[in-house]
């Protein structure tokens, strides 16, 4: 029994030594990169998106708004040029027909039209043709861009005039009289009575009375302008009509000019703003770059340096405010971090204690188990034996009696 007790104690004490020497946890003092792997740092997704610097989104913004709003003013002074070429022809355009209608003989033009006779180039030599025929040209002598002609409308062909051999077409339509252009070129020219399509912008002169505009458009000979304007007998009637064409070459001109002007003047823009916006995104990208990589050092745990992100200017900037909230902010965190590891270590001591306390009781409940045990079993012994001899000590002999009291003394 002395000896299972003794190697039980050297059993205890050894492993209360081992506890001892085991006492300081093996995470107490952790350092500053622990527990910077728990700060958030850049995630796995935001590494996977493809980079785009904020210098070449800078410029694609800039190129998206410049180019609209170049794109809007160009519309704009396009169309505003363009109609304010328009207006003017069409002012010049008015004059000049009003101003031709007052030199024809509405009358004597009414003549012509019943009584004249086309020669055998399709003109006519008639004294009253002629004589318009240089009316009109004097209108294009003064406005170079005007070419001035007559014409009679037919609604109604029961007493209209055809030259000999000619099927009427359908109504409405014109008859040519007097055209300037038979001074210039034979082969543009509308014959005397020659017949021509009734427009509609033709039509609307006609039945309403009133000068009527015809907006720009094109043909073979080029880009025009027209102006219909109705002569009227002395009741007022409607009887004939002139027409004047003006050369609206000047409008294509003018919007060339636009076009080409514009785009030198959006390049030679572009190319200026795009060079500032790169020093401008250069300034400000710097300091932005240099604070994206102080706060990749701040997340691995590297609080070595302080931000600074001043201008050098006199005035502070955002920049340099963040900056100040930055490095009270890397205080406030170094502050934590040691809270942090102040509460890990006395953590991790009540942890151990608690362990050791735990193994203390466990060998302590096996101790006395133990000894409870090795006590119990010679004390068993002594009480039978004992019982025996006082029971059956006159029946035993001296062989069994010696026995018992052996077993007595040995436990």
């Amino acid at each position: 029994m002395t000896l299972g007790l003794t190697g039980l104690w050297n059993t205890w004490v050894q492993r209360v030594s081992w506890l001892q020497a085991s006492n300081v946890p093996n995470d107490v003092g952790n350092s500053r990169s622990e527990i910077s792997e728990g700060l958030p740092a850049l995630s796995p997704k935001s590494r996977q998106k493809p980079f785009v610097s904020l210098k070449v989104k800078l410029l694609i913004a800039f190129s998206a708004v410049f180019c609209a709003v170049s794109g809007g003013m160009f519309v704009w002074f396009y169309t505003y040029s363009t109609a304010r070429a328009i207006d003017r022809m069409e002012e010049e355009l008015e004059h000049t027909a009003r101003g031709a209608a007052k030199g024809i003989d509405v009358e004597q033009l009414l003549a012509l039209y019943r009584e004249g006779e086309p020669n055998q180039d399709g003109f006519s030599d008639d004294s009253r043709y002629q004589q318009l025929l240089g009316w009109l040209d004097a209108i294009h002598q003064v406005e170079p861009k005007a070419w001035p002609y007559t014409y009679i409308v037919v609604e109604d062909s029961s007493d209209a005039r055809y030259p000999a051999g000619v099927e009427r077409p359908d109504l409405p339509h014109t008859l040519y009289l007097v055209d300037v252009w038979a001074n210039y070129d034979v082969d543009s020219a509308a014959a005397f009575l020659d017949i021509g399509n009734a427009s509609e912008k033709t039509m609307e002169a006609y039945r309403s009375g009133e000068i009527v505009h015809r907006d720009l458009y094109s043909d073979e000979y080029g880009s025009w302008m027209s102006a219909y304007l109705p002569l009227k007998d002395r009741d007022e009637n409607v009887v004939a009509m002139l027409g004047v064409d003006i050369e609206a070459d000047y409008v294509r001109q003018v919007q060339k000019y636009i076009r080409e002007e514009m785009l030198i003047a959006f390049l030679v823009s572009y190319c200026i703003l795009s060079l500032l916006i790169i020093l401008i995104s250069n300034l400000l990208t710097k300091r932005l770059t240099y604070l994206t990589n102080f706060a990749e050092k701040i997340g691995k745990g590297d609080y070595s340096n302080k931000l600074s992100l001043s201008s050098g200017d006199r005035f502070a900037d955002e920049m340099e405010i963040l900056s100040e909230v930055f490095n009270k902010t890397i205080e406030s965190i170094q502050k934590r971090e040691e809270m942090i590891r102040e509460g890990k270590a006395t953590e991790n001591e009540i942890r151990m204690a608690l362990e050791e306390e735990r193994e203390l009781n466990e060998l302590k409940s096996r101790f006395v188990s133990m000894v409870s045990h090795e006590l119990r079993t010679p004390l068993t012994v002594i009480q039978t034996s004992n019982e025996m001899l006082d029971k059956f000590n006159e029946k035993l002999d001296d062989c069994r009696r010696d026995k018992y009291h052996t077993q007595v003394r040995e436990s």
